[in-house]
């Protein structure tokens, strides 16, 4: 099997060369690192877990100030939208990969699929579901999740009024994870994806 690394992946390439005033004001706009870019991220992730098998490091770069996920300056620390999509993934650190298969929609004049889903099983009674939803649309679907008799389930939500929006020093929590309530049961369920979100399913 061959296997890959990847290194200093990013939404996209920071500006770092010649460095100066201009340069450091474009790193630094937090407009740039919306809620489309978390989904990105997530939808990176998604793919790696996928991909585990293949993938055997993966490292983010930067993590503070240019194109970070976290900017500090004399005002204090921002935590960016991407930030928290990182804080969402980290309980299935000690977990392996599992199959997904997926029926959806595609994206309007896209190919691609409006759900991009990842499940990581951390123990034999707790199973991670990593759905991002990149439609303009609620998404009702129905899950599967063979042999695993669901009692316990508990969901975040990471999301926001637009796209565009973003956190600031201003407002800060315009994009953070917030929890709801799930109540399915069972190996097969019905829910609801919120349009151009991450939900984190934690199946117990």
């Amino acid at each position: 099997m061959i296997r890959i690394a990847i290194t200093e992946w990013n939404e996209y390439g920071w500006i770092h060369s010649p460095w100066t005033t201009d340069v450091n004001e474009k790193n630094k706009a937090p407009e740039q690192y919306d809620l489309a870019h978390a989904l990105y991220t997530a939808g990176f992730l998604n793919i790696i877990l996928r991909k585990a098998a293949n993938i055997s490091m993966a490292d983010y770069s930067p993590v503070v100030n240019t194109r970070g996920l976290i900017y500090a300056d004399n005002r204090g620390i921002l935590l960016r939208s991407t930030y928290f999509v990182f804080q969402m993934y980290k309980p299935c650190t000690e977990g392996f990969s599992i199959l997904t298969q997926i029926e959806c929609p595609k994206l309007e004049n896209s190919t691609a699929l409006a759900l991009d889903v990842a499940t990581v099983k951390v123990s034999e009674n707790k199973v991670y579901l990593f759905v991002v939803n990149r439609a303009l649309e609620d998404l009702n679907c129905q899950i599967t999740v063979p042999d695993f008799n669901v009692k316990s389930p508990s969901g975040n939500i990471l999301t926001a009024e637009s796209l565009k929006s973003y956190n600031s020093f201003e407002n800060p929590y315009t994009i953070i994870p917030r929890e709801f309530e799930v109540n399915v049961s069972g190996e097969r369920f019905k829910i609801s994806f919120q349009k151009y979100s991450l939900t984190v399913l934690l199946l117990e």
